[in-house]
């Protein structure tokens, strides 16, 4: 089997256990598992994951890791609920003050994930030990803007954007959706198509190479890190307009599906390999899965254990791919 072929088989791989399961539970609970509402729910339900993991993938294929992402989720939607309710009650219409607060919010979250890429890229804090810290910091942020309570808006304005039925019928499924297409298809064209896009595998791949070669490490991994944010707010803004409210104890352990969705969608923990559309084929996978579970009634402290034990699973069948790849 040549190189070529190898790879071409890896990337293939995560839609085929998008099939698999979806095929499976089709089987187990009927066709209403891949019936149109169902198909429109699922896509609602991993819009945030999905937006997420596109950043997710740049930090992971630079070779580094964000536990942060959650508590971001968190904080976005706190400050969006917090300045959309002030400016209502200041008398704003619905469109300016829901669009300042959005603005607002991903602004704060690219913030805080500038404040990752700093951390680790000139106080050379590890990836790992900066943004477990920070998941605890933007979490304390969150309670505390917030008053350790939800912020309700007292409208419903933003709704529209994750409604699973929407609006108008030619859009077919969710406005978030389509948001979360659009995310995933100018974070190819970067990865893709781009010198940024060259630099961060090659920083990933060997970062002293990269060095060596021309290639600002410092200033792309601070670059890296403020664009997750920034995905990260997105997600929040369409978590905050699913759940309708600011709630700083929102997607707690988020940061998991995030991570797992990316792993499963054939990125490596070692930097140097993924693609978005991997990591947008895992989202699905992981969602598929969930509701799959819950389709055929198994208790959620178990799916989060079926859903741990893919994620260690593709841990290792990475871990032994790359040993395979230094023994050659």
């Amino acid at each position: 089997m040549t190189e070529r072929t190898k790879t071409l088989l890896e990337e293939l791989a995560p839609f085929a256990l998008l099939v698999l399961v979806i095929l499976f539970f089709t089987l187990l609970v009927g066709p209403s598992f891949v019936g149109l509402f169902n198909l429109r729910m699922v896509l609602v339900q991993s819009v945030v994951v999905m937006i997420a993991a596109a950043g997710a993938t740049m930090v992971i294929v630079n070779g580094g890791i964000d536990l942060s992402v959650g508590s971001l989720l968190a904080l976005t939607t706190v400050v969006v609920a917090l300045i959309d309710r002030e400016l209502l009650a200041a008398g704003w219409s619905a469109f300016p003050a829901g669009g300042l607060a959005v603005i607002t919010g991903i602004l704060v979250s690219m913030l805080c994930g500038l404040f990752n890429g700093l951390s680790i890229a000139l106080l050379r804090v590890s990836p790992f030990i900066t943004t477990l810290g920070t998941l605890w910091i933007f979490r304390g942020i969150a309670l505390w803007l917030s008053g350790n309570v939800t912020v309700e808006t007292g409208s419903r304005d933003m709704a529209w954007l994750m409604e699973i039925t929407p609006v108008y019928d030619w859009l077919i499924v969710s406005p978030g959706v389509w948001f979360g297409v659009l995310v995933i298809g100018m974070t190819f064209i970067l990865l893709t198509w781009t010198a940024f896009g060259r630099y961060v595998y090659a920083i990933g791949s060997n970062e002293a190479t990269a060095r060596l070669s021309g290639i600002r490490v410092e200033r792309h991994k601070v670059l890296i890190y403020t664009l997750a944010g920034m995905m990260a707010g997105i997600a929040g803004v369409m978590l905050f307009s699913y759940q309708n409210q600011g709630d700083p104890t929102a997607a707690f352990g988020k940061e998991l599906y995030v991570i797992a969705a990316v792993v499963i969608g054939g990125a490596s923990l070692s930097g140097g390999r993924g693609t978005v559309l991997g990591s947008f084929v895992g989202a699905l996978f992981i969602q598929f899965l969930e509701q799959g579970l819950i389709h055929t009634r198994v208790d959620d402290h178990f799916q989060k254990m079926i859903i741990g034990a893919f994620l260690i699973l593709a841990i290792a069948l990475d871990r032994y791919r790359q040993s395979k790849v230094d023994g050659d």
